[in-house]
């Protein structure tokens, strides 16, 4: 009986061709995978630079805000211990700044002026924190139309807050230069956010207070 040579030839050259389909496939799937790791790799670059060009450019305004403010109540341009006048200061930086929620001063002695967007309403609201001769505090909130026009006005004698323990107080303070403080949560909006302050230094080289931008 003759031995025939067809079918170990036939699954020899299935096998070849099976071989060189997988090395064809394999090679594809390595190459493409080099391909699409680099093209992920591109992406992930230009959008973390997209991100951080946003960044600085949504903060910026805030940044200049907050060292204008600084160096306005500084120079004695806008008097630090006179709350009216620093208040229509902060007023018109949140009014330009539209990044920023609110803008205040907050004084070595405790004394704290702050002017926020009031959320739910359009309204801005201020709050001084005030000490007499005597150390006898008083806190006061007034609303506000965008005018400046005062709209109510309230006293909270049950108010605890104290600008001096605040993280961004203690930064600016302790470096003596404009910092940005760690994410926290907002005293008055209890809303998560970042602060940026810059020191307001006394007449003798001491920091007086500190301007902050929420």
């Amino acid at each position: 009986m003759k031995k025939t040579l067809g079918a170990p030839l036939f699954l020899g050259l299935a096998g070849l061709q099976l071989l060189a389909v997988l090395a064809i496939v394999f090679s594809s799937y390595i190459t493409s995978e080099g391909v699409l790791m680099f093209h992920a790799r591109n992406l992930l670059r230009n959008v973390g630079l997209n991100t951080m060009e946003h960044s600085r450019g949504f903060l910026k305004p805030a940044h200049d805000a907050a060292e204008l403010a600084a160096r306005l109540a500084q120079n004695r341009i806008v008097a630090s211990d006179d709350p009216d006048r620093l208040e229509q200061l902060l007023f018109q930086q949140l009014q330009l700044t539209t990044q920023a929620s609110g803008m205040y001063f907050g004084a070595a002695d405790g004394s704290f002026v702050f002017v926020m967007r009031d959320s739910g309403t359009e309204l801005f609201r201020t709050k001084f924190i005030t000490y007499d001769d005597s150390g006898n505090r008083e806190t006061r909130l007034i609303w506000r139309t965008d005018d400046f026009n005062p709209v109510r006005e309230v006293q909270d004698p049950t108010d605890t807050y104290d600008p001096r323990n605040r993280s961004w107080f203690k930064g600016a303070s302790e470096t003596g230069g404009m910092t940005w403080a760690d994410p926290y949560i907002f005293f008055s909006s209890r809303q998560p956010g970042i602060t940026l302050a810059a020191p307001v230094f006394s007449e003798v080289d001491s920091v007086g207070g500190v301007i902050g931008v929420d």
